[in-house]
């Protein structure tokens, strides 16, 4: 149902939009999800580092 809707969606929205917007949009999404796993990645490896130098006697 859910999908259903966002695939409604996306087909309003691409028919509404033309593709030069739509192209910049998707990029857009996709640089933002990109920062997103990068950042997570940074704090993921920013930890764990902590993890091993409090291990160290």
């Amino acid at each position: 149902m859910i999908l259903d809707t966002h695939a409604e969606v996306f087909v309003w929205v691409g028919q509404s939009v033309d593709r030069n917007t739509l192209r910049w949009l998707y990029v857009w999404m996709v640089c933002l999800h990109m920062y997103h796993y990068i950042k997570l990645l940074k704090e993921m490896n920013h930890h764990s580092l902590q993890h091993t130098s409090c291990g160290i006697p």
